[in-house]
């Protein structure tokens, strides 16, 4: 087949989820003729190398700028900001001069953000692949703010999201979503909509060697630290729950890693027992000196990578249910799921006074990602869809 990969993102290296999912996407694809268009800059020039090794031809742009005036004028659009976030007229021109020249069998497009580009062309056969469901994730947030004035203007844009997302992956021959229950929220809207669930996936030998005694009073928590959930996630645990383990362990550590963290991110460093790392090009080390991973995660939708390469690197995991929605997860067994920062306390403090405990979560985590999660299981599904497409393609013919 010859594919066109649209992402908003190069998806080289592998340093977050989205682009763990889509390097997966592409290296599924390898053996096809694949043309790669993303947005990116200068600076990640050095990774083109990476991906020509998977991709026949790149086609790589600036990503846009948007000014506080377009932001605001945004609020009178049906499209969400999303969308406007990344449309560029010369990526439209690109992609329709890509069709024009070249027989393209099959385009896939990674997250609603780059949707706009192709959802009305006639003739193709288009797949969309949803890291998350993007109203679910807007829904969340709204139930996550106390003020009703905020209350009013996230639901209005969620109600706005939802419109445009559903009408949007109509548009689409078929829908790749991260979880079960993903699908199930599109086909109680879209009934007959074709929806198949790709899991994120583990690099299981990346993650699974892990040193250490690991009885240290360290918790962890990894992850993109502009992204709002986990800014959220982790001042909802500083604020909420970690005063209430200091009372019992004055000595506990929470560790923050992950890029770009955002001020009210930062600002936690201050209080004792907090830091905050920044990026860093492998939070294995860090991982290896925790004792527990924490996703106090109250908004946001899909999986989380966070969790799998956790319990793969044999770490005891405790989560809201929104945390580890959409993994086949049972509590007290492969996952410890708190709700309140009491659950979150007690189940913490069990975890690292109970080793018999601590060991048999974190055993049965890592079992659970070996078995469902790893790159080379969900390799294999990638590969048997891709191949159930072509011949549906042939049919068609």
């Amino acid at each position: 087949m010859r594919i066109l990969f649209i992402a908003p993102f190069l998806p080289y290296p592998e340093n977050s989820g989205s682009k763990i999912r889509a390097m997966g996407l592409l290296r599924s694809l390898k053996g096809d003729e694949l043309l790669l268009l993303a947005f990116g800059d200068q600076t990640e020039r050095v990774h083109f190398k990476e991906l020509k090794k998977l991709c026949s031809e790149l086609f790589v742009f600036q990503k846009p700028k948007i000014s506080p005036f377009q932001k605001f004028l945004n609020h009178f659009s049906s499209k969400p900001l999303l969308s406007k976030r990344f449309w560029l007229k010369e990526v439209k021109i690109k992609i329709e001069e890509i069709l024009k020249e070249r027989k393209i069998d099959l385009v896939v497009v990674e997250t609603l953000h780059m949707a706009e580009y192709v959802k009305t062309l006639k003739g193709l056969f288009k797949v969309l692949d949803e890291h998350n469901l993007e109203f679910v994730r807007a829904g969340r947030r709204v139930s996550a703010h106390s003020h009703w004035m905020r209350k009013i203007y996230y639901y209005l844009i969620m109600m706005r999201l939802r419109r445009y997302e559903l009408k949007t992956i109509k548009m689409f021959d078929k829908c790749l979503v991260c979880s079960e229950s993903d699908r199930k929220t599109i086909n109680g809207f879209i009934p007959n909509k074709k929806v198949t669930v790709i899991p994120n996936s583990v690099d299981v030998n990346y993650f699974g060697a892990r040193q250490g005694a690991h009885d240290s009073k360290s918790i962890i928590f990894t992850g993109t630290m502009w992204y709002e959930p986990n800014v959220d996630a982790v001042k909802y645990f500083a604020r909420e729950i970690f005063p209430l383990l200091r009372e019992d362990l004055p000595d506990i550590e929470f560790v923050i890693v992950g890029d770009k963290p955002t001020e009210d991110v930062i600002v936690l460093s201050k209080e004792k027992g907090i830091s905050v790392t920044g990026y860093t090009d492998d939070i294995r080390p860090y991982l290896s000196t925790a004792s527990i991973f924490v996703a106090p995660i109250r908004m946001g939708s899909g999986t989380r990578l966070k969790i799998l390469s956790a319990m793969c690197a044999g770490l005891p995991v405790v989560s809201t249910s929104v945390g580890c929605e959409g993994l086949d997860v049972v509590d007290d067994e492969n996952i410890c799921i708190a709700e309140s920062p009491q659950q979150f306390r007690d189940k913490i403090i069990r975890l690292l006074e109970e080793k018999d405990y601590r060991e048999r979560i974190a055993t049965g985590g890592k079992r659970l990602v070996e078995k469902k999660y790893s790159r080379e299981v969900i390799e294999e599904k990638l590969i048997r869809l891709w191949k159930g497409l072509e011949s549906e393609l042939i049919r068609a013919i």
